[in-house]
């Protein structure tokens, strides 16, 4: 028990550490309580009222316990044990109103048990829990994007399984909700830097989140370069266009008649090319006069 009622304190701090300054119009109380037990049973004693407000407590039964004990805080406030059970009704009907995710609703009822034990860690930290939720809400339904991100990370981080349940309440949802909203403040702003981590943020702790989805969409649409067109002058008149003629189709060439063989002429016989003349120069000497018959000397005469 003590281990459990530790681990209730040790979330209740860490949200409180985390939550900081939140909004009290979030704290809202859920009504008075029976104004005096003997106007609503006139007849009844307060011993059997604080009777039936044990009986239906321990039965569970949170509705009639609620009108039993409360008519006892009104008529006999100083009833031993009566702010424990009552503290335990209230615990149980915020809890039965967390159920389908009115955290608001619930908020009251914590509220009225924090009023009573403060120092409970278990009310403590139901009290905790749902008023840094609540002030989440208000911050994000105002624009105060920082301030809802804290509180819902600081709902997730106390407790992980708040609202887990019901994933579109969940505090991460909400979480990635406040950073989507947060980027396209950003986007619209022209800081693309910024707005896409905060984009980027919020796809990560939902990827089905569509916000996230359009936000990182506009951004790729902001960064792409925007083609320049190049400007084409009109032209002052209308030019005529005339049409230009066809080309010529290509004529195949005319195909060369078969050759035919044709009788041979005899040539003429090649007749010697006369020898080159000799080149001209000075005429040839006189052939010399045969010598006279002269006898041999000696012989007779």
């Amino acid at each position: 028990m003590r281990d459990w009622l530790g681990a209730w304190l040790l979330a209740a701090l860490a949200a409180v550490s985390l939550v900081g300054c939140v909004d009290l119009s979030a704290r809202t109380p859920a009504g008075p309580p029976v104004a005096n037990a003997r106007d609503v049973a006139p007849d009844t004693t307060v011993a059997e009222v604080t009777a039936e407000c044990e009986r239906t407590a321990a039965a569970g039964d949170w509705d009639g316990a609620l009108q039993a004990c409360e008519r006892v805080a009104a008529d006999a406030p100083d009833t031993p044990g009566l702010s424990d059970r009552l503290v335990t009704v209230y615990l149980a009907k915020g809890r039965a109103a967390l159920s389908p995710g009115d955290v608001l609703g619930a908020l009251r009822w914590f509220d009225r048990a924090h009023d009573l034990r403060p120092d409970l860690a278990e009310v403590a930290g139901e009290y905790t829990l749902a008023l840094a939720y609540r002030a989440g809400e208000i911050a994000l339904a105002a624009g105060r994007w920082d301030d809802a991100v804290g509180k819902f990370q600081a709902v997730h981080d106390a407790d992980p399984l708040y609202l887990a349940w019901l994933p579109e309440r969940a505090p991460l949802r909400r979480l990635a909700e406040a950073e989507a909203a947060w980027g396209q403040a950003l986007l619209g702003d022209r800081d693309l830097d910024e707005a896409q981590n905060h984009c980027a943020r919020a796809s990560e702790l939902a990827a089905d989140l569509s916000e996230a989805t359009a936000c990182l969409g506009a951004i790729a649409a902001a960064r792409a370069p925007t083609p320049t067109p190049t400007p084409t002058p009109a032209p002052t008149r209308a030019v005529p266009v005339v049409p230009r003629p066809a080309p010529p189709a290509a004529v195949p060439p005319r195909p060369a008649p078969p050759a035919t063989a044709s009788p041979r002429t005899a040539r003429p016989p090649a007749t010697a090319a006369p020898p080159p003349s000799a080149p001209a120069g000075p005429p040839p000497a006189p052939a010399a006069p045969p010598l006279p018959n002269v006898p041999r000397f000696g012989a007779p005469g």
